[in-house]
């Protein structure tokens, strides 16, 4: 039991280290940075699908098998200081993606408006990464204060509203996402952040559903496994500061959660 509990961060961690290495080696042989176009007949291509569908494969069968949490302890309580320290490392991410976000989205409106003016082809109005950019610093606090009520074993009921900010963030960030590669002539160079950003959106959802107790364990566990893996992964494609602070900052939230839900410690007890 013991080695199940810490296969599932075990494969999010190297999962997402060998997807990140395999996307890296897939862009030096494979893209042609010229065209913006990758090789679908290139063999590391082919390698990289045939490693994500193996991997999601065995997260499934694992997360299916993993069963309920011990006893009747609340899935995200963990006094451990691990737990603690991740969940803060996901919130410094946030504020940090929010200090370095600003440039980055000025840079962008400007972009915006000299299209406007000397283009015929209009680069599209970064209103989602505008959004994204202001519930940075709602995201860090709900991170923060999730992982402090969950180490001090307090009542869910008192969390779940802090527990939905890390969501509410990554929402507006896969419009972010979509609205900026779903343009490209090919989908194979751009379709690991969308998949990063869809997964680690639901393991964000599905985690703070059970706050509202609608606990369903194996989304929790699965998506909260293949989210941080493809957020890691993600990586590898030439993302800015912004981007990477941000992919960061989801990543380890989910594998913050998932961690306590895997080898959680915690009394039996709540407090008020």
């Amino acid at each position: 039991m013991r080695q199940k509990s810490i296969l599932l961060p075990f494969l999010a961690f190297t999962g997402g280290l060998a997807g990140l290495a395999l996307r890296l080696w897939q862009r030096n042989l494979a893209f042609d940075p010229t065209a913006q176009l990758m090789d679908p007949g290139s063999p590391i291509s082919a390698a990289m699908l045939v490693f994500l569908a193996v991997l999601a494969a065995v997260v499934l069968a694992v997360s299916v098998t993993a069963g309920k949490a011990p006893g009747n302890r609340f899935p995200f309580h963990c006094s451990g200081k691990w737990y603690l320290g991740l969940m803060i490392a996901g919130a410094c991410l946030f504020f940090f993606a929010a200090a370095v976000g600003v440039p980055e989205l000025r840079g962008k409106i400007q972009l915006w408006q000299s299209t406007m003016l000397y283009s015929a082809t209009t680069a599209p109005m970064p209103i989602a990464q505008g959004v994204t950019l202001a519930l940075c610093l709602a995201g860090g606090m709900g991170a923060l204060i999730t992982g402090r009520n969950n180490c001090r074993l307090t009542e869910p009921g008192a969390t779940r509203n802090w527990s939905t900010l890390p969501a509410y963030a990554a929402l507006p960030w896969l419009i972010a996402v979509y609205q900026e590669h779903s343009v490209s002539a090919d989908l194979t160079a751009v379709y690991l952040p969308i998949l990063a950003a869809s997964a680690l959106l639901l393991a964000l959802y599905f985690q703070s559903a059970c706050y509202f107790d609608r606990p369903n364990l194996t989304a929790v566990r699965f998506f909260s496994t293949m989210g941080p893996a493809l957020g890691l992964a993600s990586l590898g494609d030439g993302l800015t500061l912004f981007q990477t602070l941000f992919t960061l900052a989801l990543t380890v939230t989910a594998l913050a959660g998932l961690a306590a839900v895997s080898w959680g410690t915690a009394p039996a007890r709540l407090n008020a």
